[in-house]
């Protein structure tokens, strides 16, 4: 908005001056020649002569707006007004929470998911999809290979006014609340807050990887649009496998957890065969170096944004007595291996 405001100061400025300008056009022309014969500029050197006007013309424009300043800045802000931002606010965070510690890990984890949705949105918005698309398909990637339609919006606004706001809350209720909550709920806070900040770090990778998303989205090269599907569809499959475990009842969370991994773990895979995989295409002229490369870049964001969503989730649908269990397991893992490796 403040640009609409300073373009349309700037066009004010130059029709009034040009008005001005073309009304004295004589007076003009005399004070050109006067300058430039006081400051030495020979009368056929238009060119210091046309620098001469541009100088007046702007002096000019300058003292007749200075004393309307205030009425053209009343003219702008009525013409173009302050957008009211629609800033996201938290739903469960409440200081009457912070008294009881079973509370706020309840209040806590509700925000988190909040939160959630807020980059679930912004997420499938950023890869030009619509949240129905991903979560209400029949055929996932049919619907994704056949959509082009690109969603213009503005993802730094979002991302302030939904994820950012959201998650700035979640970090301020946290600190204030540790004061209060007894020790044996620390770790569980300390990994409701990691999970909140796995979620933004996710939006940051998506608003990375969107511009050439949507680039090659509007391509006319088939290949280097299947490329970037693949890419959507990893992402959407996660998403929705994340709301399926999160709203079916029944859902065993632990074993829903390894479902997840696996998902990603297999994203991890055909990233290890990446690099062949775009030799390939590349050698065979079906994409160019250009392409390739944006390719090769943006596989890391979508690695990135797998990562991260996973690690939130297993966080928030993991309870206190899976997580020490895991690192118990974890341990005896290592002991393990340290017992093999003595042994050999």
């Amino acid at each position: 908005m403040q640009g609409k405001r300073l373009a349309g100061a700037h066009l004010i400025f130059n029709m009034v001056t040009g008005v001005i300008a073309i009304v004295f056009i004589s007076q003009f022309v005399w004070a050109v020649d006067s300058v430039s014969s006081k400051v030495g500029i020979a009368a056929d050197n238009y060119t210091m002569k046309l620098a001469v006007f541009h100088t007046l013309f702007n002096v000019t424009g300058v003292l007749v707006m200075v004393p309307l300043i205030h009425r053209l800045a009343d003219y702008l802000f009525k013409t173009f007004p302050e957008k009211a931002l629609d800033l996201a606010e938290p739903r469960y965070l409440s200081d009457a929470a912070i008294e009881f510690p079973e509370t706020v890990l309840v209040s806590v984890k509700r925000e988190v998911w909040h939160l959630f949705d807020c980059a679930f949105e912004l997420i499938a918005h950023g890869m030009n999809l619509h949240r129905t698309q991903i979560l209400e398909s029949s055929d996932l990637k049919k619907t994704i290979d056949g959509d082009r339609e690109v969603h213009d919006f503005d993802i730094d606004e979002l991302y302030e006014t939904k994820v950012k706001v959201l998650y700035s809350a979640i970090v301020e209720f946290i600190s204030r609340s540790q004061s209060e909550v007894p020790g044996v709920f620390a770790e569980e806070m300390f990994r409701l807050r990691n999970a909140a900040t796995e979620i933004v770090e996710s939006v940051k990778h998506i608003k990375h990887l969107r511009k050439n998303a949507t680039k090659y989205l509007l391509s006319d090269n088939q290949h280097i649009r299947d490329e970037y599907n693949r890419l959507r569809y990893q992402i959407a499959m996660l998403l929705r496998e994340v709301y399926r475990v999160r709203e079916e009842e029944g859902v065993d969370h632990a074993l829903a957890i390894k479902d997840l991994k696996r998902l990603k773990k297999d994203v991890r895979i055909k990233h290890a065969e990446l690099n062949d995989h775009v030799a390939a295409v590349l050698r065979d002229e079906r994409i160019t170096a250009s392409m390739a490369t944006s390719l090769l870049n943006d596989f890391n964001y979508v690695d990135g944004t797998m990562k991260n969503l996973y690690d939130c989730v297993k966080a928030l649908l993991s309870t206190h007595t899976e997580i020490i269990e895991e690192a118990a397991e974890e341990v005896n893992l290592e002991d393990d291996d340290i017992d093999a490796a003595t042994a050999a």
